[in-house]
């Protein structure tokens, strides 16, 4: 799934990538130096989470959600 995500993103000129999907994958908070992922994220990264922000490295996208901090009752979003 993940190299079809990347050769659609390759295969097109745009100025701005956003990626939105549901990939059943908890990023939790930043882990070994990251810099795609922020601090305010929530759970405990599962096996798809890592998977999730290997490609996010790899493809240089951010996790923008995680970089802003939220009331516990939104941070289901």
């Amino acid at each position: 799934m993940y190299e079809d995500i990347s050769r659609a993103m390759h295969s097109s000129k745009t100025h701005y990538t956003v990626l939105m999907g549901d990939f059943n994958a908890k990023l939790d908070t930043i882990e070994n130096g990251e810099l795609k992922v922020g601090k305010f994220g929530i759970g405990k990264r599962n096996q798809r989470g890592q998977q999730l922000a290997d490609f996010m490295e790899k493809e240089g996208l951010f996790m923008m959600n995680s970089f802003f901090q939220k009331r516990p009752h939104r941070k289901w979003t």
